[in-house]
């Protein structure tokens, strides 16, 4: 069975920013990328999806639930559950999880 695109990341994509992370998937995985929001309103952030080919899939802003905090200056990583609602990311040893914000 082949992995690649799945379990295993793809050769990365030109089209995906650095600093992005993979996350396998049952059927497919996805490179996701977190940044703050440019105009930085109501603690939100950035949020892209790319597919393993490097197309953009959803971009998205989030908000972080329960009053938790985020530092881009220390390691994190993008983990299951994550897609274009909802978010999980693992720092410090604690889920951190962000909500898409609808408008």
């Amino acid at each position: 069975m082949e992995k690649t695109g799945t379990i295993l990341p793809p050769p990365w994509p030109i089209s995906v920013p650095v600093y992005s992370q993979w996350v396998s998937g049952q059927g497919i995985g996805g490179w996701f990328h977190i940044e703050p929001d440019a105009e930085n309103k109501n603690d939100e952030y950035r949020i892209r999806r790319f597919s393993p080919k490097g197309k953009l899939e959803c971009d998205r802003l989030f908000v972080l639930s329960n009053k938790q905090s985020f530092y881009f200056d220390r390691d994190y990583k993008f983990t299951h559950l994550s897609h274009c609602l909802l978010c999980t990311i693992m720092q410090d040893g604690k889920e951190l999880l962000f909500k898409h914000t609808i408008k």
